[in-house]
């Protein structure tokens, strides 16, 4: 009947019936006869449903979308779904087209979404995830371990999908117009669970920067952003991903070249993604970069962070123990300066302890010291106070720590800082403590940096700030 059926309506019917009684007895097996018929004969009525010659059935399509997604999940199908084989033709287009077509509301929505989600991935990280999200006290690799040694899973059960054939497959659907499906279908009212396969598709396609071009230009960046929004109904878990997904894309995208719209809308849901604490140090760090990569863009970008009250948000995963999160906050929020926002922050004795402390950790993260540094020294020239809270906090001593250092972008910024903050009065005194052996000490500390670096940047600093130690004649 699968096959030979009289009418549409019976075949559509027949394949939906032989893959739920496949799965369920758990006799499709990827490679076997049986499941490649089934293929073929889906793939068959999904064509025919986008050729318009299943007028006897309207709801053939749906059926078709039905079995393809229950065996979406079996690795070979995958590779024949998207290419093609001796026994099945591809069905990515057509798949892809009725997409474009459909509402995110439809019945055939969610087998859509789910047949692009599991397409993207390997079966590998499906399962990576799932031990993740449940945060189960033992790995995959020890759970097939312990699956072998039982003898619940047989040698040939291997699966032989790998990233590179997950990243062909989503090139694949960005070729045949997927972006633009997952958007329509993104648009148009989706449920929770469908809402969660487009966003998780979304950060799949995203994870290939060839891709993020494509996502920003078909309308992908902009269904992320809309699925991460707190009003589009979908759960916290998909909203995640979708602003993972925006994250990504912004990490290489130069702000630049997008709208003022696209420049801006960005901002909160990667704000959003840095409060949420189930989220991945992945996700964190790559909305972090985003958003640096954002707030290069100046003062309209400070302002929208500064008012979303992101400063809190980012100065949280300070404290994360990834250090590479904890770097990227850190440069996020040096890109803050001169926010009067930021510069309040800075005045606050606690956060000015805390930047003074992470300008000192050149041995640990040089990235992470050149970060609070440069903060501080762009702080330091916009706002006198910031000198004299950094001065009441021992902050000579974390300069001259800087200065004594062999990276000279690091000495450059402390040099540069030390000098901004000798042309307040105030500052001065707390740095110099009121006393010749403070000021030869920084003095000498300047005079073994300019021995190390003579030019350059930071020897032109150097010069500076040696000059402001040897003056005598401040008003």
């Amino acid at each position: 009947l699968m096959e030979d059926g009289g009418s549409t309506a019976v075949r559509s019917a027949a394949a939906a019936a032989v893959a739920k009684m496949g799965l369920a007895a758990k006799a499709l097996k990827s490679g076997a006869r049986e499941t490649g018929r089934l293929l073929d004969a889906a793939t068959a009525l999904l064509k025919d449903a986008a050729g318009g010659s299943t007028g006897d059935d309207p709801s053939a399509a749906e059926r078709a979308v039905e079995v393809l997604a229950a065996l979406s999940g079996h690795s070979s199908a995958k590779e024949e779904l998207a290419h093609g084989s001796g026994r099945t033709g591809a069905a990515l287009e057509a798949l892809c087209g009725l997409g474009k077509a459909a509402r995110g509301s439809d019945p055939v929505a969610y087998g859509l979404a789910l047949l692009f989600a599991n397409l993207t991935v390997t079966n590998d990280e499906l399962r990576r995830r799932h031990f993740r999200e449940r945060e189960m006290e033992i790995t995959p690799e020890q759970y097939d371990e312990f699956q072998r040694i039982t003898k619940q899973k047989a040698e040939d059960d291997a699966d032989g999908d790998t990233p590179d054939l997950a990243r062909a497959r989503a090139r694949k659907l960005c070729v045949a117009d997927g972006v633009v499906a997952l958007a329509r279908l993104a648009s148009t009212n989706p449920s929770p669970n469908t809402a969660e396969k487009l966003a998780e598709t979304f950060c799949a396609l995203a994870t290939d920067e060839s891709l993020r071009g494509t996502l920003v230009q078909q309308g992908g960046f902009k269904a992320c952003v809309a699925l991460a929004d707190a009003n589009s109904g979908a759960s916290d878990k998909a909203r995640v991903f979708a602003a993972h997904a925006s994250g990504k894309i912004l990490v290489t995208t130069d702000p630049n070249r997008l709208t003022d719209a696209q420049r801006l809308v960005g901002i909160r849901p990667l704000l959003w993604a840095c409060r949420q604490l189930k989220a991945s140090d992945l996700c964190h760090f790559e909305c972090l970069l985003g958003l640096t990569n954002l707030l290069s863009l100046g003062r309209t970008a400070r302002r929208r962070v500064a008012t979303e009250k992101g400063i809190g948000a980012l100065e949280y995963l300070q404290f994360s123990e990834h250090e590479e999160v904890q770097r990227a906050a850190t440069e996020a929020l040096c890109n803050m300066v001169p926010d009067r926002a930021m510069l309040d922050h800075l005045l606050k004795p606690d956060k000015m302890k805390l930047w003074l402390a992470f300008a000192r950790e050149d041995d640990r993260d040089v990235q992470l010291a050149r970060a609070a540094i440069g903060a501080l020294a762009m702080a330091v020239p916009e706002e006198p106070r910031i000198a004299r809270a950094l001065a009441k906090e021992n902050g000579s001593a974390a300069l001259a720590h800087v200065l004594a250092t062999e990276h000279p972008e690091l000495v450059h910024r402390a040099a540069y800082c030390l000098t901004a903050c000798l042309e307040d009065r105030r500052a001065r005194e707390g740095l110099l403590a009121g006393d010749a052996i403070a000021r030869e000490a920084l003095t000498r500390t300047v005079a073994a940096a300019r021995t190390r670096f003579a030019d350059g940047p930071a020897g032109d600093a150097l010069e500076g700030c040696a000059a402001a130690l040897a003056r005598t004649d401040w008003e």
